[in-house]
């Protein structure tokens, strides 16, 4: 019996049969410390992960746990929100990648020249297409200094956030 007064993740999994849940790392390692919450996650079939770095432990357990699709996502509010994802089939070893670009993304990994930089070289990660934001509202110095113009290359929004592309 499902008590209609519980709102616990485990309950909420359970009286609506959740298939997909959304939530950030920090949340996630809260939901696999309790038990019932851990259980709960057994019956997901697709789990994301975003809005902060995803640690290795961290992605390791879940891997580990859960019986379906885990997916690994990256991108700032200035983008639309994601930008990035990576498909999590394995549990990983090393830093967990933040994947490849969406549908009418386009990522770069540029110098402070603005400059792409060579495979393995860490630089800026830089996103343009369809999903980047016009600006920020009413400051215009913000928007001028972090949505750039590179030659060659679209309208970009810089994020300050340095990558590197893994020669995969």
């Amino acid at each position: 019996s499902i008590d209609a007064w519980d709102d616990s993740t485990a309950a909420l999994v359970a009286r609506h049969q959740v298939t997909h849940l959304q939530c950030t790392p920090s949340l996630a390692a809260m939901l696999v410390a309790d038990p019932a919450d851990r259980q709960a996650l057994t019956q997901v079939r697709h789990m994301l992960v975003g809005g902060e770095a995803l640690p290795t432990a961290m992605g390791r357990e879940l891997r580990d746990l859960l019986p379906g699709r885990f997916t690994n996502m990256y991108g700032p509010t200035e983008t639309t929100i994601w930008s990035l994802s990576h498909e999590i089939n394995l549990p990983p070893s090393g830093a967990v990648p933040i994947g490849r670009p969406l549908a009418n993304t386009q990522v770069h990994v540029l110098d402070a020249n603005g400059l792409p930089v060579p495979v393995g070289v860490w630089g800026e990660l830089h996103i343009g297409g369809d999903g980047v934001a016009r600006g920020y509202h009413g400051r215009d110095e913000l928007t001028a200094e972090r949505f750039v113009n590179r030659p060659g290359l679209s309208r970009l929004y810089a994020t300050g956030d340095v990558v590197r592309i893994h020669p995969d």
